[in-house]
């Protein structure tokens, strides 16, 4: 019964907000979580028991979130959620003391930068999520270094064009990175795909919207001016690709057979002679086909040695 009437009146708290979004509400519920909607200032948190293991706020206008905020339920806050909450900047200390903190949300917030000084002190995070936001610089390496414990990864729906992709090796328990959307250079999204699947970390929705491509076709029309039948420019970009993938995979293959590795130079031979196979038989007249050989030759850079890093591009 205890369990029913803690339900009616999380239901009724969820109405009473959902009735009136002008108006600013905290509630503790369950004994456990602190929820706030609609809120200016982090000030509403001194009204919070102690123990609560989860905050949430969303819906609101903190534009900052000061140091030592949540210093007093370090020992035993595990979920911290800010999305959708105005924020600009956050200061260095603001998550001292957060030592058991697991689950960092800060989805849909006006972030541009990630910077490393947040995760001085709460290092057990497995969970972070920095998605909508309009970060462009993840440059600080010891960002990756301060969260050896992390499992999944958000940083899709921002303004990244390129990251390091060596740093996730930084990160043995890395399960599930979430990096679509994103305006990547087309070159540089492949390798960071190939890095990804070399680590065995879930990465699949980076290649669910195919509009990346759309960057090697603006290179080929930018090329090319004469370029003008739809097709023709398709065939140009997915060239394009299928040249800079067997660029890669002969650096690779050579790098490997120069290292006395015979197991993975065999696997990345076979990649690159069917990548050539694709380039020779597709077609300018046969969209279709040449998609399927692209994401075929993607497919084929797993089997690459993983042990060697691809040649720099420019």
């Amino acid at each position: 019964m205890s369990f029913v009437k803690n339900l009616i009146v999380f239901c009724s708290l969820w109405l009473s907000v959902s009735s009136f979004e002008s108006k600013s509400e905290c509630n503790y519920l369950f004994n456990t979580s602190y929820v706030c909607f609609n809120i200016t200032s982090l000030g509403v948190l001194d009204k919070s028991p102690i123990n609560v293991t989860s905050i949430k706020i969303s819906e609101s206008n903190l534009v900052n979130i000061p140091g030592y905020t949540f210093v007093k339920f370090g020992q035993t806050l595990l979920s911290l959620d800010l999305h959708k909450s105005g924020i600009n900047a956050i200061e260095t200390n603001a998550f001292f003391g957060l030592a058991y903190l697991e689950k960092l949300v800060l989805w849909g917030n006006n972030l541009v930068r990630v910077s490393a000084e947040w995760f001085i002190y709460p290092t057990n995070i497995r969970h972070l999520d920095l998605s909508f936001n309009q970060i462009n610089d993840v440059m600080d390496v010891n960002f990756f270094y301060l969260l050896p414990r992390l499992e999944n990864l958000y940083l899709d729906n921002n303004k990244l064009m390129t990251i390091d992709y060596n740093v996730f090796y930084l990160m043995p328990y890395l399960k599930n990175v979430q990096i679509g959307n994103n305006p990547w250079q087309w070159k540089y999204r492949i390798l960071l795909m190939w890095n990804l699947n070399n680590k065995m970390v879930a990465n699949d929705e980076i290649w669910d919207d195919w509009e990346w491509i759309s960057h090697a076709v603006r290179q080929c029309k930018e090329e090319n001016h004469d370029l003008l039948i739809e097709n023709n420019v398709l065939y140009c970009a997915f060239r394009n690709i299928l040249d800079f993938l067997i660029t890669q995979m002969s650096h690779t293959n050579s790098t490997s057979m120069i290292s006395s590795q015979p197991v993975y130079s065999e696997h990345s031979a076979k990649a690159l002679k069917m990548t050539q196979c694709f380039k020779n038989a597709i077609r300018k007249d046969n969209s279709e086909a040449i998609m399927t050989a692209v994401k075929a030759s993607l497919k084929n850079m797993i089997l690459m040695d993983p042990t060697q890093n691809f040649h720099t591009y420019s």
